[in-house]
Parts: C-alpha cells; sequence; structure tokens
C-alpha cells in the first residue's frame, strides 16, 4: 500500500520533541532519523522502531512487526505511546543510546 506523504508528516510531528527527527523517502516508504541516526520506518502508515531491550521496557504494548517485505522484526509503535510526545521522546532517546555503534571503516 505504502506511506504518504501527509501519513508521514503526521507522524513525524508526534515525534518533534525528541529532538531532530527527519524521514527520508526509503525503498517506497520513509527511513526515520533521530540526530542522524537511523532508528526506524515509517510503514503502510504505521512506525516501526528497531527493537531495543531498553525500548521494549518503557513501551505500553509493545510488539513486534516485519515492516516490509524480507525485513527483520521491529517494535510496531501504537497509539497509546505515539499520542504522548513525551513518552516518545523518552523511547527514542533510549533507542538511539542503544543502538549498535557502526565500527569505523578502515582505510
Amino acid at each position: 500500500m505504502g506511506t504518504t506523504k501527509d501519513q508521514a508528516a503526521a507522524i513525524l510531528a508526534r515525534l518533534t520533541p525528541a529532538g531532530d527527527v527527519v524521514a527520508r523517502p526509503m525503498f517506497g516508504e520513509y527511513g526515520v532519523y533521530l540526530d542522524g541516526v537511523i532508528f526506524g520506518v515509517i510503514c503502510d502508515g504505521d512506525l516501526f522502531i528497531k527493537p531495543t531491550d531498553a525500548a521494549r521496557a518503557v513501551l505500553r504494548a509493545p510488539r513486534e512487526g516485519i515492516p516490509y517485505h524480507n525485513a527483520r522484526p521491529h517494535l510496531r509503535i501504537g497509539p497509546e505511546d505515539l499520542d504522548d510526545p513525551g513518552h516518545m521522546a523518552r523511547i527514542l532517546a533510549l533507542t538511539v543510546a542503544n543502538l549498535p555503534k557502526k565500527a569505523a571503516k578502515k582505510r
């Protein structure tokens, strides 16, 4: 089905208390970044974030879902979390802080 620009904008508006959150088109959907770090995707009008134990612990109704074909499971964010901007800011901060760091490229 895909995500419209309006759907992506509506989700981003709820995430602005978290900081510099942007969505970039990716494979017909949107990759979502906080301070330049990709933490999730918007697919079919839903927000999915990379799974971390820290985020799972604070989500009100943690559940996994597959955002797109052949994707690894992500945490699907429901309205009980998405509709609380302060709570979402905490979830996103915990998620980004607990993502594995990329190794520096060797020359």
